[in-house]
C-alpha cells in the first residue's frame, strides 16, 4: 500500500472533505492467497467478511465485522421476513388449498411489521445503514399489508368494486417491486444469496402484482412459490447471523459473487 510522502502533498480540504478523508480506511490483502482481508488496523480472515454480508445485512463488500455489546439485530430481522414471507407464500401458492390469507395478517403485523421495523432502528443505532433502511421498509410494508385486512380501518371495504380493489392491490405490490428493484441494485457486490434473496423477493410482488390484476391463479401460485423461495435465503441469512463455532457444529458459509475489477490504464 501506497501513502502520501508528506501532509504537505494533500491538496486542502474543507471541514467536511477533512472528516472524510480520515474515516477512510484502507482495504489490504495478505496471506499465500490473499485469504486475509486487512482492513485499517484490523486483520480478517476474507471467508469470516463474507460471512457478514447476509448474516448482518450488509452488502458493503468490505464491511468491517460489527463489534458491540448488543445482538445482532439483523438476525431478527432476516427471521422476521423469512417467517412471515414463507407462510404467505404458502398461503398464495394454495397449500393445502388454502385461498384466503387473513390467518397470516397477525404475524405480518406483530411479527414482519412491529418486530421488523424495531430491528431496523437497532440497526440505525449500530451503524448498519443498508438494514436499517430495509427493514424499516419492509417492516413498514407488512404493517401496511396487515392494516388493509383489519376490517375496523376498512381500507379493503372502502372499494365497492371487485375490479377496482384488485387493480388497487395490484398497483400497492407494483409499486414495492419497483422499490425493491432500486434495493437490488445494491446488492451485487455481496453474495448469492444475499442477491437471491432480493432478486426472488422483487420477481414475487412483480408475479403477485399481475395475478391481483389479471385475476390470473397460476400467476397468483406462481407468486407464491417465488416467495417461498425468497423465504428460505431469509431463513439462511438468519441462520448465518446467529451460528457460530460455540452453538453449532455447522457454520454456514456465504458465496460472494465474483468482484468485476476495472482494468488498469
Amino acid at each position: 500500500m501506497s501513502t502520501a510522502s508528506s501532509d504537505s502533498n494533500k491538496p486542502s480540504t474543507s471541514h467536511d472533505e477533512n472528516h472524510a478523508y480520515h474515516n477512510v480506511q484502507a482495504v489490504a490483502f495478505a496471506g499465500e492467497g490473499d485469504e486475509y482481508v486487512i482492513i485499517g488496523n484490523h486483520k480478517y480472515y476474507r471467508h469470516e467478511l463474507m460471512h457478514a454480508f447476509l448474516g448482518t445485512f450488509n452488502p458493503d463488500r468490505y464491511a468491517k465485522y460489527p463489534s458491540n455489546e448488543f445482538g445482532n439485530a439483523s438476525a431478527l430481522g432476516l427471521g422476521c421476513f423469512a417467517l412471515t414471507t414463507f407462510v404467505l407464500g404458502l398461503y398464495y401458492a394454495h397449500a393445502k388449498e388454502i385461498k384466503v390469507t387473513n390467518a397470516v395478517h397477525g404475524l405480518s403485523i406483530f411479527y414482519g411489521g412491529l418486530t421488523m421495523y424495531c430491528a431496523g432502528i437497532w440497526e440505525f443505532f449500530m451503524g448498519n445503514n443498508f438494514a436499517y433502511f430495509t427493514f424499516c421498509s419492509y417492516g413498514s410494508f407488512w404493517l401496511a399489508l396487515g392494516c388493509m385486512n383489519v376490517p375496523s380501518f376498512g381500507i379493503l371495504a372502502a372499494y365497492e368494486d371487485p375490479v377496482m380493489l384488485e387493480n388497487a392491490v395490484g398497483l400497492f405490490l407494483l409499486a414495492w417491486g419497483l422499490y425493491t428493484f432500486m434495493v437490488v441494485l445494491l446488492t451485487f457486490k455481496s453474495t448469492v444469496v444475499f442477491v437471491a434473496l432480493f432478486v426472488t423477493l422483487d420477481t414475487g410482488f412483480f408475479v403477485l402484482a399481475g395475478a391481483y390484476m389479471t385475476g390470473s391463479v397460476a400467476a397468483m401460485k406462481a407468486g407464491g412459490i417465488v416467495c417461498v423461495i425468497s423465504s428460505c435465503c431469509g431463513f439462511y441469512g438468519m441462520i448465518s447471523g446467529i451460528t457460530n463455532r460455540y452453538n453449532s457444529y455447522f457454520i454456514v458459509h456465504s458465496v460472494p459473487i465474483p468482484e468485476i475489477k476495472r482494468k488498469s490504464k
